[in-house]
Parts: structure tokens; sequence; C-alpha cells
């Protein structure tokens, strides 16, 4: 019942803070006709995970608002997932320590960041029916569900394991693909010299701790320590900031949210 009330303070925490633009067609809500009719260009196209669940759910619930109805339970239920999982693979204070980090990366109208969340945790287990639940559910909804095997791999040393869970990844990934179709990015492929000059302007900019890009250099800097530490599959979240650095708006902090996984691990 705790994590399901804290799941549920969080995401009203996300709908204040991401009320104006709760229906943007480029995030959650917003998307979900458009991936659904497989109009949406990349990567949202492909995060299909939740859209066919409200499609699903909206056979049997008959409601003008069906949407909201069906979406905003998916993400509640997803966010508790997330942290019981923690709870039972991290511990509890880690557990709490992750729900308290996600507040400071809230800004836009996204379900996926805690579907990759739940995914990782689910492969630090080193449970391999846990690893290929998260694989598939990772698959359905980011481009990152190949790292659900190499945490995997890493956790445990079982690398056979870590195949299988990486080829039903790609399998799923390659079937959603087939489904949307080719689709153009809505964004550019490599964002690392955007990232710089956006660093670079958010230093300028006082209090400097409170602007967006400031909260990322601080995910980034704690992720390091963590790394530092030798945690378990520490590799991963060094590809995670990576990949945010490079191919995102590090400023979306939602990007880096796996890596608060290894963080309050470490900060436990």
């Amino acid at each position: 019942m705790k994590w399901l009330l804290f799941a549920l303070l969080i995401d009203r925490v996300q709908y204040i803070v991401a009320a104006r633009n709760y229906r943007s067609t480029y995030s959650g809500l917003g998307a979900v006709d458009s991936v659904l009719a497989r109009k949406a260009l990349a990567p949202m196209a492909y995060r299909v995970l939740v859209p066919w669940l409200v499609w699903l759910g909206e056979r049997v619930v008959p409601a003008e608002t069906r949407k909201v109805v069906l979406y905003e339970p998916l993400k509640i239920a997803l966010l508790w997932a997330c942290l019981w999982a923690a709870s039972w693979v991290l511990g509890e204070t880690a557990a709490l320590v992750l729900g308290l980090l996600w507040l400071a990366t809230l800004l836009f109208d996204y379900w996926d960041w805690a579907v990759e969340t739940l995914a990782l945790i689910l492969a630090l287990s080193g449970a391999l029916p846990a690893a290929l639940v998260g694989a598939a559910l990772l698959a359905l909804s980011r481009e990152t569900a190949p790292l659900v095997a190499v945490t995997y791999g890493f956790a445990t040393g079982d690398w056979r394991g870590a195949a299988l869970v990486l080829a039903l990844a790609l399998a799923l990934m390659a079937l959603v693909r087939l489904w949307a179709g080719r689709k153009k990015l809505y964004c550019e492929r490599w964002m690392w010299r955007r990232n710089w000059r956006e660093l670079k302007a958010a230093m300028r900019v006082q209090p400097v701790y409170l602007n967006n890009m400031a909260m990322t250099v601080l995910v980034t800097v704690l992720t390091l320590w963590a790394v530092a530490q030798g945690l378990p599959a520490w590799p991963v979240p060094l590809a995670l900031l990576a990949a945010g650095w490079s191919m995102a708006v590090a400023a979306e902090t939602r990007v880096f949210a796996g890596c608060l996984i290894w963080v309050a691990m470490g900060l436990s």
C-alpha cells in the first residue's frame, strides 16, 4: 500500500509540472492517438506499450474521457511496479531514495522512463524470468531495451541467459517497427552540440542550481560517483549517460532516470 500511495503522489506531481504540455502530440497522453494511427514520428512511433494498453481498455470503457481514465492509472501502476521492484531488489531505503530522486527529473508528461527503470531493476534482480519480462516491456517502450540484457549479464555472469534476453528485446523491437513502419525522427539524431550550448548558457543563469541543465549535471556527477563504487552492472549507467548526452536533449532530465537506480543504491 505504501508504494501505491507513493506512486500516486509522484504521478500527481508529474501532472502538475506537465500540465501545460499534457496533451502535446510529442509526449505521453497526447501521442496515444497518433501512435495508434501509425502517424507519429520516431522515436515516439515505436513507444507503443501504453497506447496499445489504452486501446485495449477503450474496448470496455465507453466514456468520452476514457483516455485519461485509462492513461493515469496505467502510469500509476508503472510507478508502483518500479517502487515495488526496487524494494524487492535494492531494498526499501533505495526504493524510497529512488522515488524522491524522480521528483527532480519531472518536466513533461512521459511514461517511458518508468518502464526503463522497471526493466533495469528487474534485470538487476538476477532472475531470468524477471529480466525477460523487463526486456519485453522495454522493447515496447524505448530504444534502450538491449541494455536489459547487458544489465542482466553483468549482474549475474549468465551471458547465455543475457543472449536470450537480448534476442527477445530485438525481436519485439523489430515487430514494433514492422507494425509502425519506417518513420522520420522529429528531432536531430545527435544532440551533443545543442547540449553543450545549453550547458554553457545555463551556467550564466542565476541561481544556477535551479535550471534544468544544472540538475542534469548533478545527476551525471552522482551517477559517476555511484559507478566509482563498483556497484553491480556499473557499465550500464555509463551507457545511459553517454546516450543521454549525445542523442537526447540532456536538459530533459527524465532521459537519465535509469541512472538513478545506481545513484539510489549508492546513497542507501
